[in-house]
């Protein structure tokens, strides 16, 4: 129900986001064909032990094929591994309990790896975190818990994406309209769209 993420592995295996089902669904693509493979988590069931989700939004992989899932509404980010099985471990954030100190996450809406880097768009703290791939993570943009519509800010950061050159998207949706863009040290570079201008009929705004 309402699926929001979507990531292919090197072994052809299609991860599907089913936040309203609370689980992952697992595809194996053969010749342009869909079949059924596993669930990661349980339908239907929401908790916060690992390898449960509770409104799991968005999907990535790291060279090694495991699965980082924004695991939104449980305030953590999980990672997921295949081997004759799915086995998760909580990578960072605290399960069940939102927060804006070091180690807590708030409501995370997107998840990104490229190379040994992490990125999790923390939405709720209106801050994107950097994070290795051991889970030493800190501030990258944004100033933390303070919601607005300078360039340093988020109104809410929605997703983050990342560039083969190490530059960094975050599509910054409510009331800003935007997507901000930064370069590898997290300082700002342009912003795509016009703050606070919804769509009309303009091909350069955009509506959350």
């Amino acid at each position: 129900q309402e699926p929001r993420g979507l990531a292919l592995d090197s072994s052809g295996r299609l991860y599907v986001a089913d936040p309203l089902n609370h689980r992952i669904q697992v595809y194996q693509v053969i010749s342009n064909t869909l079949s059924y493979s596993s669930t990661i988590g349980e339908t239907g069931v929401i908790s916060t032990t690992t390898g449960l989700f509770n409104y799991p939004v968005r999907l990535t992989l790291d060279s090694l094929d495991r699965l980082y899932i924004a695991d939104t509404n449980n305030h953590r980010i999980q990672r997921c591994a295949y081997s004759s099985g799915w086995t998760c471990e909580d990578f960072f954030g605290v399960a069940g309990e939102s927060g804006s100190d070091p180690g807590y996450l708030s409501s995370p809406w997107g998840v990104v790896v490229r190379g040994d880097r992490v990125l999790i768009a923390d939405s709720g703290n209106a801050r994107v975190i950097e994070c290795d791939l051991d889970a030493n993570c800190v501030l990258f943009a944004g100033t933390p818990t303070e919601f607005g519509s300078d360039n340093d800010q988020f109104g809410w950061a929605s997703d983050v994406a990342m560039d083969s050159a190490g530059y960094v998207y975050v599509s910054d949706s409510s009331t800003n309209h935007r997507v901000q863009v930064f370069d590898s040290d997290g300082d700002y570079l342009r912003t795509i769209g016009v703050t606070g201008v919804p769509y009309l009929t303009n091909p350069t705004l955009f509506n959350q």
